[in-house]
């Protein structure tokens, strides 16, 4: 296969925000699908295991195929979330997918584009301006939709996954194909909080029915789901990590602190702890 170094232009992850967030206002369909850690350890072929989800053994050989075909899915408003460029010197994710998957044209953007410094962005714009559409939801069947739906979302249909909902992953996508072929929805909004299934099931929908918006958003909803958080760092009080903006190629600001823990020395990290509660 050809290989493709990551030669696209920098990218600031607050413009980035900006440009999708702006597309969701202006009714422009998009879909967005993010191919972050586990997403790319799983077409390496690693073991991949955190709360929602854990990928093991030969079993997942299908999986990742499919898993592989979404990324290489080609439409003008297909976005894909890679890994920021803050630990790419020990992980080598973005010289993966661009060494082995034909990327160069399509569009690319942070998959890390809803956490960290970004977070209360979407906590207080993005998902205002969601709750403006008729929502098809794919999420964890323990979801409480009614305080979902109390958070302002409005409800066409749900998807209910459970925990590991890849190794059906074949049987949901046929199901929610079924449904959209029914019902032909147009301009409505599919969120998908569902890991690494979401990435199949946005390309095998949106190339039927583009005149939508798919966003996966993985556990950023997890609040209004009525689901556990979590323990992610920037979601804690004194969580360094609130402060970090993701870095593409370059840093595009002054002082810009990445997402990176191994850049960091432990006394920095402690004063940026200090730094992340005094911004409370």
């Amino acid at each position: 296969m050809t290989k493709h170094t990551m030669q696209d232009p920098n990218l600031d992850i607050e413009h980035e925000f900006d440009s999708m967030l702006n597309r969701l206002k202006n009714n422009e369909y998009f879909a967005f699908s993010r191919f972050n850690d586990g997403e790319v350890q799983t077409l390496m072929n690693i073991d991949f295991t955190c709360k929602q989800w854990q990928l093991t053994g030969h079993e997942t050989v299908a999986f990742r195929q499919a898993l592989a075909q979404s990324l290489c899915y080609q439409h003008p408003d297909y976005i894909v979330g890679i890994p920021c460029s803050c630990r790419e010197n020990i992980d080598g994710f973005r010289k993966h997918l661009m060494e082995n998957y034909p990327l160069h044209n399509t569009r690319k953007t942070f998959g890390a584009l809803f956490v960290n410094a970004m977070h209360k962005r979407l906590q207080n714009e993005f998902i205002p301006a969601m709750t403006k559409y008729p929502i098809i939801l794919v999420a964890n069947e323990k979801a409480n939709l009614t305080h979902f739906k109390k958070c302002g979302f409005d409800v066409k249909h749900f998807v209910p996954i459970s925990h590991n909902a890849w190794q059906n992953f074949e049987t949901i996508t046929k199901s929610v194909q079924r449904y959209t072929e029914s019902s032909n929805p147009k301009k409505h909004l599919f969120l998908f909080s569902a890991g690494p299934v979401a990435n199949i099931l946005i390309p095998a929908i949106h190339k039927t029915h583009p005149e939508n918006t798919y966003i996966d958003i993985g556990s950023c909803i997890d609040r209004q789901l009525g689901l556990p958080e979590g323990a992610r760092n920037y979601l804690k009080a004194s969580g360094w990590r609130k402060l970090a903006h993701c870095i593409w190629h370059h840093p595009t600001r002054k002082n810009q602190i990445s997402c990176s823990a191994h850049s960091k020395t432990k006394w920095q990290r402690m004063l940026l702890r200090l730094s992340a509660i005094a911004s409370l």
